[in-house]
């Protein structure tokens, strides 16, 4: 099942090495989102900020953002 959600960049990590169990090595990076709401009927923030988790090759597509910009991220939910 594929979501989608709104926000600011608030943080780009930089790209860290992770060794997996089988001794590879594969590459991970984090950002973070401010997909805070607002409640239509007080003006109160929802406040919400998720983090995400880019590995392997699409590390590198976080290099053409910068904090502040406005993106729409497509995600799967995997646990």
């Amino acid at each position: 099942m594929a979501f989608q959600i709104t926000g600011k960049i608030e943080v780009i990590g930089a790209t860290t090495p992770i060794t997996t169990r089988s001794g590879s090595v594969i590459y991970r990076r984090e950002f973070v989102l401010d997909a805070t709401r607002y409640n239509p009927e007080t003006g109160e923030p929802w406040e919400n900020h998720p983090k995400f988790e880019l590995s392997g090759q699409k590390c590198n597509l976080l290099d053409n953002f910068q904090p502040g910009q406005r993106v729409t991220v497509d995600f799967s939910l995997n646990g």
